[in-house]
């Protein structure tokens, strides 16, 4: 994988899954998403928020043991290939935020605002979530591009379409 593809998660109900991972549902239903999770490969590695670590840095091989059979990812790969200086800046970016404490309020409002009229700018906070973190890694590669967004304001299957309307990547490709 290449630096910079994103990887989103869809999960396609089994019983069994709904009683262990109920969140991935939530999200899916109340936002209309069907991704419920979202992270960045950048250098072989794998960034993602997760409630129960915060930001974490894993292998991208570690991270595909961990996916069940419910969980199916989709790649989305850049539009254009990444030079040395951009990826060492992703890489840079990404491990500034290795750490960073998961935000489930911040993730709560964002399904929310699927679901009422609700003032996203009312959404602020410096810790971080899934999709949150895959923008402002793109924001940080594409300034221009992403002119005027602010990261907090996504749930993953938003982040993926704000990202194929820049035409920052392509279309996804179900493993």
């Amino acid at each position: 994988m290449k630096s910079g593809t994103i990887i989103a998660f869809h999960s396609k109900y089994k019983t069994k899954h709904l009683f262990t991972k109920p969140l991935h549902y939530v999200i899916q239903i109340f936002t209309g998403s069907k991704f419920h999770h979202a992270g960045i490969i950048c250098n072989d590695w794998y960034y993602e928020a997760m409630g129960s670590y915060g930001v974490r840095k894993i292998r991208l091989a570690q991270k595909i043991e961990e996916i069940d059979d419910c969980v199916f990812p989709y790649f989305f790969s850049l539009t254009n290939i990444l030079t040395k200086e951009q990826e060492d800046s992703l890489e840079r970016d990404l491990d500034a935020q290795v750490g960073k404490k998961f935000s489930a309020w911040q993730a709560f409002l964002s399904i929310l605002t699927a679901i009422i009229i609700f003032d996203k700018d009312d959404i602020k906070t410096k810790k971080m979530f899934c999709s949150k973190l895959v923008v402002y890694a793109m924001l940080n590669l594409h300034p221009k591009k992403l002119f005027n967004i602010l990261p907090r304001h996504f749930n993953p299957e938003e982040a993926i379409k704000l990202l194929r309307e820049h035409n920052i990547i392509k279309e996804g490709v179900a493993l």
